[in-house]
């Protein structure tokens, strides 16, 4: 049913179009434009103005049988760095980018793949439930756009978020939290060389706490990792100011507790054992999210990928994915393979066939909804 000459030349050309996260812009004006030749009305938030972008999240609602749940599909439009000049090409019937800069099938396949579902749907004129779609921004930012997005006007009941790697027919059903550490280490500027006495490094102290903290692979559940430094002023001064920011994850919110206590103990040890301050920050960035085996959009997509004779896996990760929000917003959702390989790298591919299968596989989640 669906045509994949069609589906890959759209998704090429979405692939050129740079859309890095808070600059989704053009991206979204070319997805509007499929949507409106479907006699679809989109809805843009204000999300892009609330987080410094140039556009909010998308919503399309596509009516349906009423006596069917609402179903809720969503892609993200935004992509990470090296996403500008994408030159894609086609090898061996993989889709690959020219090897300078990654390829955006993360997440331009699915932003793809649900469109040529629509398009079946309309042009096939097949019955199915009420459908709310939603194109989210900044999602590489940590969940940026979805979290200024109105979940109270979604009345779905089951949500598809396709956004994983991996062969199409896979899900992720389980995720953890994470909560985001951000340090401010103060300490005393002095002469390096003249003066050295006189001052408190806050680099030395912002190594020592790091040297103190369990981070990588603490537990089977739990993660944790400094992600960002930054601190001094010249080399000849004794560095009065370092920034940390970092991250603890895990499905057990007991355990995520015990390390983020267990990080923060090592800052303030080493600020007070060196004479330094300390100014902390920790925000929950998302939160764990577990959809049962029994629970609807597992059953669905296990039913879509039996009616495609697709091997069905549902999985755990330690990633994060708008389905965190959207499943503590109160609506039951599970991530979706899409077909990629190795994204987030210049070494990022899909092959047509998988992006085949993927809109074949949101169109099945859609007919099995019903």
């Amino acid at each position: 049913m669906i045509n994949p000459q069609r589906l890959t030349k759209e998704f090429l050309e979405f692939v050129r179009l740079p859309s890095p996260s808070l600059r989704e812009r053009k991206f979204a004006d070319r997805v509007k434009r499929s949507l409106a030749h479907l006699g679809l009305r989109c809805r843009e938030d204000r999300a892009g103005k609330a987080i410094g972008g140039d556009c909010g999240n998308l919503l399309v609602r596509l009516p349906g049988d009423r006596s069917k749940p609402t179903l809720l599909l969503c892609a993200h439009l935004d992509t990470v760095e090296r996403g500008e000049r994408i030159a894609p090409r086609v090898k061996h019937g993989v889709i690959l980018s020219s090897g300078r800069t990654i390829l955006g099938a993360d997440d331009k396949a699915a932003v793809a793949a649900i469109l040529e579902a629509l398009r079946l749907l309309r042009e096939k004129k097949i019955p199915h439930p009420p459908l709310e779609i939603v194109f989210t921004v900044a999602e590489e930012l940590g969940l940026l756009g979805v979290q200024h997005f109105a979940h109270k006007r979604l009345k779905a009941k089951a949500g598809f978020i396709l956004d994983s790697a991996g062969p199409v027919g896979g899900i992720i059903s389980r995720a953890p939290s994470c909560d985001v550490i951000k340090a401010t280490i103060i300490g005393r500027a002095a002469h390096a060389g003249a003066f050295p006495e006189e001052g408190v490094s806050a680099i030395r102290i912002a190594g020592r706490a790091i040297a103190k903290m369990r981070l990588g692979r603490v537990d089977k559940e739990t993660t944790a990792n400094i992600g960002l430094i930054s601190g001094g002023t010249a080399q000849n001064v004794v560095p009065e100011r370092c920034f940390l920011q970092g991250e603890a994850r895990s499905h057990r919110e007991a355990s995520l507790r015990r390390q983020v206590q267990q990080m923060l103990r090592g800052l303030h040890d080493s600020a007070a054992a060196l004479g330094g301050k300390m100014e902390v920050e920790i925000v929950r960035q998302f939160q764990a999210f577990h959809a049962p085996m029994n629970s609807p959009p597992v059953r669905i997509a296990r039913r879509a990928a039996r009616r495609l004779h697709l091997p069905f896996a549902s999985r755990a990760t330690g990633g994060g994915a708008d389905t965190s929000v959207f499943a503590a917003s109160g609506i039951p959702c599970v991530t979706v393979n899409i077909g990629c390989e190795n994204p987030h790298s210049v070494n990022e591919s899909i092959s047509i066939e998988q992006l085949r299968l993927l809109a074949e596989f949101t169109l099945a989640l859609i007919l099995e909804a019903a």
